[in-house]
Formats: structure tokens, C-alpha cells, sequence
């Protein structure tokens, strides 16, 4: 009998929110973001919702805030953004879902195009293997893009 995996997308399943608009709250909340690139992710997230340009030309655009920013560091503050907003979306149905399926000895995957940075702190939390977008660094830089395909639609 083949195994049978249950996965959960992140943003608006497992959590009640999504999660790459609470990470832009909690970084202007940090003011660590300010208008002008809250004004470049939204322009080209927009552009991606009225199909002016595909998933694989926007996803970099919207993260390029991250280009040049180290990545050990970007995921030990995401641990911290996780313990201070996060973990207080996690949707209690979903929890129960997960809990179900591990029940039945179903092996549980959470999916998400967020990446690495938002999808590791939620999936270690719940003990969950994950699939999503992930950023690419050298020697611990973010590049600025992201492997090839994005975790979304056929990717």
C-alpha cells in the first residue's frame, strides 16, 4: 500500500493569515522597512495579481528587499518573528487536522510559497517535514534570487 502524504499549504490554512503580510507589518513595526519598499513589494505583487507579470518574474521582485542580507541572520530573526506574531496565527483547525492525519500514520508536509525564513520556524514548531520557495545565498549572503521554480503553481 503506498504511503499516503497529507500536506497543508501555510499561508490561510495552517495559518489564519498570510504570512509575507505579517512579516511586512512586523518589519515596519521594527521600522526596518520603510515606504519606498513597501511601495516596490506592493507595485510588483500588484502586477502579479492582474497577470502583467508570471510567479517566476515576481517572486524575486517582491524579495528583493533580502538581496545582500545574511542568511543565518535573516532566519534566527525569523525565529524571533515567529515566537512574537506567528505562533499566534496558527489556526487551532489546522493543528487538529495535522494531528489526524499523523493519526492514521500519514506522513504530513506543509507547503507554502513563502520562504525558508517564514516556512522552517512554523514547520519545526509543529514537527512537520516542508516544501516552499527558498532563497539562494553564498557564504551566507542572500543573492537576491530564489531557486528555480518557486514553490507555487506547478513549481
Amino acid at each position: 500500500m503506498p504511503a499516503i502524504i497529507a500536506f497543508f499549504d501555510m499561508d490561510y490554512t495552517t495559518l489564519d493569515d498570510s504570512s509575507g503580510l505579517l512579516y511586512v507589518n512586523y518589519l515596519r513595526r521594527q521600522k526596518r522597512i520603510g515606504r519606498r519598499v513597501l511601495l516596490r513589494i506592493a507595485w510588483w505583487t500588484l502586477l502579479y495579481k492582474v497577470s502583467a507579470i508570471d510567479v517566476n518574474s515576481a517572486v524575486p521582485k517582491m524579495l528583493s528587499y533580502a538581496e545582500h542580507q545574511s542568511a543565518a541572520r535573516l532566519m534566527a530573526e525569523s525565529y524571533v518573528w515567529f515566537e512574537e506574531t506567528l505562533r499566534d496565527h496558527i489556526a487551532p483547525r489546522a493543528v487538529a487536522q495535522i494531528d489526524f492525519h499523523r493519526q492514521q500514520g500519514h506522513r504530513v508536509v506543509l507547503i507554502s510559497a513563502s520562504t525558508q525564513f517564514a516556512v522552517q520556524p512554523v514547520a519545526e514548531y509543529l514537527r512537520l517535514d516542508y516544501l516552499c520557495t527558498r532563497l539562494i545565498d553564498r557564504d551566507d549572503e542572500l543573492t537576491g534570487e530564489v531557486v528555480d521554480p518557486p514553490c507555487y503553481g506547478a513549481g
